[in-house]
């Protein structure tokens, strides 16, 4: 079953993230930032049905792709500028109060971006991207003590683009822009799993067997259908989901559900829930 998750400020939200719980969904709403305000998160309760909006404090903006829920439930990854408009910090907003606190930031003078976070799932590192003037690079942070390490390092062309950590935080899977690659969190060469050039938006299904990826369909320069690979490898199957610029994968908890942003046919984008978006099981014959 297909559905918008989000009946407020239809039209202006995107980037889903779900709670560790399962039972609340966030995503960036630009409804305030067209009505003179500035950026809005939306967090819908599963068990209530009540949307409720967030303002970030001291938060300039918050980035179109990267909404992340933390793994205790309190915190929200963002990026964005802050007040005075300085660009890229990752900001850990909390999911109660909006108040945000700047935990990591660019290094502006060298030209450089920050994105793509993923919070580890004992909370104590997020993984993210620092894209520079000739190089992507992945990075391990340490929350505690500030401590970086590079985990890969690519030249800008092709790069690295919607990265994502696995369920029991051991691998990271990116695309290239060539193809989806997985890392191991520990480090190492990548390891190659599939090869597509356009490519719009990877996840991981919950039990680490699979990754889901968005792929443009062929004569279309917009339509995007669901497909999967095994991890192992294998030949990729197509599911049965196809939308208008269909990105921002992502695996609920319980494995049998994803959320996604998709545009509608005014080109405004939307937050959708899909259940059951598995193909069943065939059968074995006796």
């Amino acid at each position: 079953m297909l559905q918008k998750a989000m009946q407020k400020h239809e039209g202006f939200n995107s980037s889903p993230s779900w709670s560790p719980d399962g039972q609340e969904l966030v995503c960036r709403s630009s409804r305030g930032e067209m009505a003179g305000g500035g950026v809005v998160l939306l967090i819908r309760s599963f068990r209530t049905g009540e949307i409720r909006e967030l303002v970030p404090k001291h938060v300039g903006g918050l980035n179109f792709h990267y909404i992340r829920w933390s793994p205790d439930g309190r915190s929200i990854l963002g990026v964005g500028p802050d007040e005075k408009g300085k660009w890229w910090f990752l900001f850990a907003i909390n999911a109660q109060t909006g108040d945000a606190e700047a935990i990591a930031h660019s290094d502006s003078s060298k030209g450089e971006a920050l994105f793509a976070p993923e919070w580890a799932p004992e909370g104590k590192v997020v993984y993210f991207m620092r894209s520079g003037k000739e190089f992507r690079r992945l990075i391990c942070y340490e929350l505690e003590t500030g401590m970086e390490k590079e985990l890969l390092r690519v030249p800008q062309s092709p790069g690295l683009h919607f990265m994502v950590l696995s369920a029991d935080g051991r691998q990271l899977a990116f695309n290239d822009g060539l193809a989806v690659k997985l890392v191991s969190t520990s480090g190492g060469e990548p390891r190659e799993l599939i090869q597509f050039k356009d490519i719009r938006t990877i996840a991981w299904q919950r039990d680490g067997q699979y990754i889901l990826y968005g792929k443009t369909r062929e004569g279309t320069k917009d339509m995007v259908d669901l497909w999967r690979i095994a991890t192992k490898g294998g030949e990729p199957q197509k599911l049965d989901l196809a939308m208008s610029l269909l990105m921002h994968l992502r695996a609920h908890p319980d494995g049998q559900r994803i959320a996604f942003t998709a545009k509608t046919q005014n080109e405004k984008s939307e937050v959708w829930v899909m259940e059951n978006f598995l193909p069943k099981e065939k059968s074995k014959k006796k």
